[in-house]
């Protein structure tokens, strides 16, 4: 196995700075407090067992074996693996070249998927699963955003390009880890630290910033950092800046649905990164309202809604981070009805009108009202019985006065909890047309 020693001097570090040390005292412990709450790893064994069961697996190792060419697994296959969080897919890298790797896969009958070839990609697919195999790179030039890449057969390399030390594992398919920057260790020890110069790595791909918090949200269940790794993301979040708003959403909805979001996001406040992504504007009040929020688990859109208010804050986050125009709908409905008290018959009202049950949901959530979100997730949502070709059966003529009737109908039909039948509602409606 290939495990390097670590030096204690980068992880004995705590929050030393004052603009650091302001966060809360009482969700902040000591990067020594967490060494005792290891994360329990899964033995080389079962990790075998779990990856040969897979019959892909097995013939992708066997036929790169028979080529002489070696293939791991890497990247957040192998942390997930290690806490075990079994991926949902693998990521592979070899030594071998893309075209090489085509040579291997048709000679297989494996069939194949080239749109990541650019990037030195080849996807496997096999049965109704896909694997990703991509050659061993090294970073040419990079611009903060992007990186222009060349093919290496050395791994370690290949393992410095990548942001984190926890995601710059790779593993054989007999269990073996390459650890060639303490990543296993800092995953046990809940630690968070980027690949060697922190500033360097931030430097390549300004979007590590939140991918840092992300992962922290992720691994860790305390909110200890280390000086060194803030400092250097402090004075680098002005790349930010330049990063894609949909990038910027992309992750910030992952650091949004961890469990320790409000406190992630006390620190990135506190490190100034708010300024940069168009959250300048936040509070701590809007802080502390997140964190009332997060004990009802609320969606990555309810949980964003708390760091806006007005509409000059909800247009602004809206044009630079570009969520989808559902996603704005959703969040612009929390935010007009939060702060006013809703009744459960309210919120069948409205799903009735096909406002989405996800919105309500969350709307309940904020009114802490969990007894009215288990009966929105059960109810079965009633069709309203009557429709206009029914008025012109009874002698309705056609018209634009069509949708009004209809209207007046279905608020009947409403008041009445839904329990009005197609008949009952006609009559209704025939003796008060008939009324003088």
């Amino acid at each position: 196995m290939v495990l390097r020693a670590l030096s204690l001097s980068r992880h004995t570090l705590r929050f030393a700075s004052s603009a650091v040390s302001r966060l809360a005292p009482t969700r902040s412990i000591s990067c020594r407090a967490t060494r005792s709450a290891r994360i329990k790893m899964p033995t080389a064994q079962e990790i075998t067992d779990k990856i040969n069961a897979d019959p892909a697996v097995q013939k992708l190792t066997s036929v790169f074996k028979e080529n002489q060419f070696e293939i791991r697994l890497v990247g957040g296959a192998v942390r997930d693996i290690l806490i075990g969080r079994w991926p949902h897919d693998y990521d592979f890298a070899t030594d071998a070249l893309p075209e090489q790797v085509q040579t291997i896969l048709e000679a297989a009958d494996i069939r194949m998927f080239l749109a990541g070839l650019k990037h030195g990609t080849v996807t496997a697919i096999m049965g109704s699963g896909t694997y990703e195999i991509t050659t061993l790179r090294k970073d040419t030039v990079t611009d903060g955003r992007h990186a222009d890449v060349e093919y290496t057969k050395d791994w370690r390399v290949d393992a410095e390009r990548r942001d984190l030390t926890i995601n710059a594992m790779s593993m054989s398919m007999d269990g073996t880890i390459f650890d060639y920057f303490g990543g296993k260790e800092d995953l046990a020890q809940q630690r968070i630290a980027f690949v060697g110069d922190p500033v360097q790595r931030i430097k390549e791909d300004y979007l590590r910033v939140l991918r840092y918090f992300r992962f922290h949200g992720k691994i860790c269940q305390h909110n200890g950092h280390e000086q060194d790794q803030l400092e250097a993301i402090k004075v680098n979040t002005h790349g930010l800046q330049n990063v894609a708003g949909e990038r910027i959403w992309c992750e910030m909805a992952k650091i949004l649905q961890t469990e320790r979001a409000p406190d992630l996001m006390e620190t990135m406040r506190i490190c100034q990164i708010f300024h940069w992504i168009g959250l300048d504007h936040v509070t701590s009040a809007c802080i502390e309202r997140h964190r009332r929020l997060q004990l009802f688990h609320p969606s990555a859109c309810a949980a964003l809604s708390c760091y806006m208010s007005d509409a000059d804050e909800v247009n602004k986050v809206f044009a630079w981070w570009r969520p989808s125009r559902h996603e704005q709908r959703h969040m612009q409905f929390l935010i007009d009805n939060r702060d006013t008290p809703i009744t459960l018959e309210q919120g069948q009202d409205w799903l009735v009108e096909k406002v989405p049950l996800e919105f309500l949901v969350d709307l309940f959530k904020f009114q802490c009202n969990m007894e009215a979100v288990q009966t929105l997730q059960s109810w079965t949502v009633p069709a309203f019985p009557v429709a206009g070709k029914d008025l012109l059966k009874i002698g309705v003529p056609k018209g634009k006065h069509l949708g009004p009737m209809l209207l007046q109908l279905k608020n009947l039909w409403k008041a009445s909890r839904f329990k009005l039948s197609k008949e009952e509602l006609l009559q209704d409606f025939c003796v008060q047309e008939m009324a003088p």
